[in-house]
């Protein structure tokens, strides 16, 4: 029995010794508009709590899928290219009208 724990004590420390070396990824939380922006309607429009006027999002959102008309809360994460970030979660998906789009 001793030695399972020991065992287990020893995997836990090197758990959380990797996991301490890891870089920490920065986690954000945008709203992206129900609207996109362009003549091909392929830009996303983005505001945060630290400014509330909409803006071109210009990174790739790994495993979001837009569905236009709906506006989001996301939370998401930088990546290691700065072309791209990652959704963490949905926090809401509502079926409405972006106020104050350009």
């Amino acid at each position: 029995m001793k030695t399972l724990i020991n065992k287990k004590t020893n995997f836990i420390s090197k758990f959380v010794s990797w996991c301490s070396s890891k870089p920490k990824k920065r986690l954000k939380i945008i709203t992206i508009a129900s609207k996109c922006y362009g003549k091909q309607k392929n830009i996303l429009l983005f505001k945060d709590h630290k400014n509330p006027i909409w803006q071109c999002f210009d990174k790739k959102i790994l495993g979001f899928t837009y569905k236009e008309g709906y506006e989001y809360e996301l939370i998401i994460s930088d990546n290691d290219t700065p072309q791209t970030v990652s959704m963490v979660r949905i926090l809401t998906k509502t079926k409405k009208v972006s106020e104050n789009i350009p």
